[in-house]
């Protein structure tokens, strides 16, 4: 499905909403989830999928406010999407990430605010394409918390927590995208020559 709306649209929603396909969005958009639950039907994993240099803004500043699936930024070459999480609890309960930046990304930013990002089964947040990224009074959990591929992530004031027993053996991790037990992981084997910086505090 494709969101057809103006640019700059706002969308509130008035009782819990789940989706049942992929909603790709190619113009600026926020979401107003005003204290409900929007979630993935039918084994949907990505709820959004941001592209066309569009910003989906996920406001979630109203107590309750939850969402479960995953959002994708970017699709294909160079085709990037940005994403901002105001407030909020964003879930992912199946095997993927909550948040996860394509790797054909080149600017695709992620702004994470006041909200709580937790991956039963993953990564919380996967950012493999390049952007400039930063997490605020936050608390990010996942199998890894957040795994950084390129470019540039800043965190303060933040909870940053892996909820896995194990450590899976990086090295042998050619993808780089499957959680490892670590909570951060900067890098990876195969795509080393993306030179991710992460900063810590500020």
């Amino acid at each position: 499905a494709e969101a057809e709306a103006l640019s700059g649209a706002v969308v509130t929603l008035l009782a819990d909403v789940s989706v049942s396909s992929t909603i790709t969005i190619n113009k600026d958009l926020t979401v107003n989830l005003n204290g409900y639950t929007l979630s993935g039907g039918n084994g949907t994993s990505s709820v959004f999928q941001v592209s066309g240099g569009a910003t989906l803004v996920m406001d979630g500043s109203a107590s309750g406010s939850t969402f479960i699936g995953q959002l994708h930024m970017g699709v294909g070459a160079d085709d990037n999407g940005n994403t901002i999480l105001n407030g909020g609890t964003y879930r992912s309960t199946e095997d993927f990430p909550v948040l996860h930046v394509d790797g054909s990304c080149t600017n695709s930013n992620v702004t994470i605010e006041n909200a709580t990002v937790e991956s039963t089964d993953n990564t919380g947040i996967l950012l493999i394409g390049a952007g400039t990224h930063t997490i605020t009074n936050s608390t990010i959990s996942g199998k890894t918390a957040v795994h950084l591929q390129s470019g540039r992530l800043t965190v303060g004031d933040s909870t940053l927590a892996s909820t896995a027993i194990t450590h899976a053996d990086y090295a042998n991790n050619d993808s780089g995208s499957n959680p490892t037990g670590d909570v951060v992981v900067v890098g990876s084997s195969a795509l080393s020559s993306k030179n991710p910086t992460l900063v810590l505090g500020r």
